[in-house]
């Protein structure tokens, strides 16, 4: 009898539902019907109005075109009050978008766990288990806490935004000068960069409400698209060349080897964010070799940042020191002949050919695989000690002996 009263319920809840499916289905075509009426009856009175419109005009033009102005003239004054009342939107803060997000993901969450509550309560229903229910109910009420908890500070943040920015606008402004080309591209690069983050946040709410696995290289995008809009905000953040005062140091050009080695800095670097993200989201099997490996990639991209540096400098070094006139004075004749005539004071340094160069590069990696070796010993077990201290001694012997063949050449 119970499995009949079980089998009972369940056959009207399938019917109701059935029901419930053809009153929408119902409802939708009456809807469709009236709008298409509407549609037709609007068709209709603007078609007899243009005919009325057009036998006026063929009865007196110059009426006609008097109304057509008058009508014109309104229709701007109206559009114009509408731009000028409606608010101007304001850019959301870093903080702001952050909250955002993640108001999102935890709405989504909370729909997709109310789903799966409705789901668990029919099947309990038939199977008389109760366990899951409960615990879905205290999920579904933790994320509805997260959820309002999220929207007041997206809120509180709003109201803190748009009092900033009225005690912004109260203050004097002052008048900004014409945009260049390349503040008009940054602009332009900026507006693209927010709407792919856009697309990303709402690719990622999509794929959190619908369980779907690619939800990490989504955030990761998210991410990606937040770092790519701060840098850029920087670069129209800073004065354009004409504000900046003119002391800037002149850059010299980069060769082919600080190319080759800002590239191989850039790729370390990448390889450490990798692995960090990784590690964020690790199983505990994984962790001990992923924190190695990070440790191992930190190393390297020290190593190639600390030859990126030893290079330039040695670039630096070898430019010739040019002499700095006044800003506003030029040199007589006398004066050009008698610095001619004194012997300079200080021997201009000859510049480093390329086997010091490479000397140069292959001195610092040796400090910097000491410096390595002395930081792997100082935590490594006593097992491992005898082996790292004599890998530091050879470390140490090679550094010595590029550092005297580098001291030859110069």
């Amino acid at each position: 009898e119970a499995k009949h009263a079980k089998s009972e319920r369940s056959k009207e809840r399938y019917e109701g539902r059935l029901a419930r499916l053809e009153q929408e289905k119902a409802e939708k075509e009456a809807k469709r019907k009236a709008n298409a009426e509407r549609a037709a009856k609007l068709k209709a009175a603007k078609s007899s109005e243009k005919t009325e419109s057009d036998s006026k005009a063929e009865e007196d033009p110059i009426q006609a075109a008097i109304a057509r102005a008058k009508a014109r003239k309104a229709a701007a004054a109206t559009g114009q009050t509408a731009t000028d009342s409606k608010p101007a939107k304001t850019e959301l803060s870093a903080r702001q978008k952050e909250l955002k997000v993640q108001l999102s993901m935890a709405k989504a969450q909370a729909k997709k766990t109310e789903r799966a509550l409705t789901a668990a309560e029919a099947s309990a229903d038939l199977k008389g288990d109760s366990g899951a229910v409960e615990q879905l109910k205290s999920n579904l009420t933790m994320l509805n806490d997260q959820v309002n908890k999220l929207q007041q500070e997206f809120d509180q943040s709003s109201q803190s935004a748009s009092v900033n920015e009225s005690s912004t606008e109260t203050s004097t402004k002052k008048a900004r000068p014409a945009l260049s080309d390349d503040e008009k591209k940054q602009k332009v690069e900026l507006a693209m960069a927010k709407a792919a983050l856009k697309k990303a946040e709402r690719a990622l709410a999509e794929a959190i409400e619908s369980s779907n696995e690619n939800t990490e290289s989504l955030k990761q995008a998210v991410e990606e698209c937040q770092a790519k809009i701060k840098s850029i905000e920087v670069t129209v953040a800073e004065p354009s060349a004409d504000e900046k005062p003119s002391t800037k140091k002149a850059k010299a050009p980069l060769g082919d080897e600080a190319k080759k080695l800002k590239i191989e800095v850039a790729m370390a670097n990448a390889a450490v964010k990798k692995l960090q993200r990784a590690i964020a989201s690790a199983g505990e099997g994984e962790l001990d070799t992923l924190k190695l490996q990070l440790t191992e990639a930190e190393h390297k991209a020290a190593e190639m940042k600390q030859a990126l540096d030893s290079h330039i400098n040695s670039l630096e070094v070898t430019a010739p020191a040019a002499a700095k006139p006044l800003a506003n004075e030029e040199p007589s004749a006398g004066q050009k002949a008698s610095a001619n005539e004194k012997p300079s004071a200080k021997k201009a340094k000859e510049p480093l050919s390329d086997e010091a160069k490479k000397l140069k590069i292959e001195a610092a990696m040796a400090n910097a695989a000491v410096k390595k070796l002395q930081r792997v010993l100082a935590s490594a077990g006593e097992d491992e000690r005898d082996t790292l201290k004599q890998q530091l001694a050879e470390a140490e012997q090679k550094a010595a002996q590029m550092k005297q063949a580098l001291e030859a050449l110069s």
